[in-house]
């Protein structure tokens, strides 16, 4: 299966993000999570 089919243009837009939580976990025995939050409501996506 090499032959590959650009489908994007077919979707349109999907959503427009309002925030974002990213989650971050350090790999080991002794395990930390750190979690940051985006705010992009204040941008204007649609220029």
């Amino acid at each position: 299966m090499n032959d590959a089919t650009d489908i994007t243009e077919d979707f349109g837009t999907l959503y427009h993000p309002k925030s974002a939580l990213v989650f971050y976990e350090t790999i080991g025995t002794e395990t930390d999570m750190y979690v940051e939050h985006f705010d992009m409501d204040c941008y204007d996506f649609n220029k």
